[in-house]
Parts: structure tokens; C-alpha cells; sequence
């Protein structure tokens, strides 16, 4: 499961690379971001989509066919180990924290400022 987005409010994140307001690509299952440099650049969005879509086609077959299967029958939209890792991305599942006991606990828990920079 990838998500796709933009972190909206972010302070500027002093010492990454990844910045807040251009789009990246995020693992729903371990929380891992994808933003390249097309994406921080905005100069060939089309060639940055590619390189998105590219790199979430290679991510999904790091996670097994069993996670992808578990993530889906879960009803979550995130597990809560990708929640505590993407919620300092300004990704929040405020659905799965209100129905989840551990989405609740892993966004308590969460970093307000990413503790990994995103893959390029």
C-alpha cells in the first residue's frame, strides 16, 4: 500500500532533504518516503510522477503479499508503524486513531519532525 501527498505546515526541516511542500510517495505498511529531486525541483512534474510510481511499484515487493493482505482486511488505512513514522510527515490517519487503540499510541508516541530523511 503507497500513499501519495503533500505535507502542508511543516516548519522548515533543517538537515533533510525532503521538503514539506513538493509531492512524495509514502509506504502505508512501514512508513518509508519517496521524494527525487524532480520532485523537489518541479521542473519535469511528469518525469517526478514516473519516478514515484517507479519507486512505489519497487517498495510494494519489499512487504509481503500476506502485509499487503493484512493491511487490507485490517480497515486501517495505514498500519501503526507507518502512523508513528508518516505523522511527522504531516501524514495523520485521524480515522484509524479514533478507531485503533495502537494508531492512537504510535501517533502519541510519533516524532513531530521526521527522525529519516526521504529516499531519493
Amino acid at each position: 500500500m503507497i500513499s501519495s501527498g503533500f505535507a502542508v505546515g511543516l516548519q522548515s526541516l533543517e538537515g533533510l532533504n525532503f521538503e514539506p511542500d513538493k509531492p512524495f510517495r509514502a509506504c502505508l505498511i512501514c512508513g518509508r518516503v519517496f521524494q527525487s529531486e524532480l520532485d523537489r525541483s518541479g521542473l519535469n512534474e511528469l518525469w517526478a510522477l514516473e519516478n514515484r510510481e517507479a519507486w512505489a511499484a519497487k517498495h510494494a515487493k519489499a512487504h509481503s503479499d500476506r502485509e499487503h493482505h493484512m493491511l487490507r482486511i485490517s480497515g486501517l488505512s495505514m498500519t501503526p508503524e507507518a502512523a508513528k513514522k508518516l505523522a511527522a510527515y504531516g501524514v495523520i490517519p485521524v480515522l484509524d486513531a479514533v478507531t485503533n487503540n495502537e494508531t492512537e499510541q504510535a501517533l502519541f508516541e510519533s516524532s513531530p519532525i521526521p527522525q529519516d530523511d526521504a529516499e531519493c
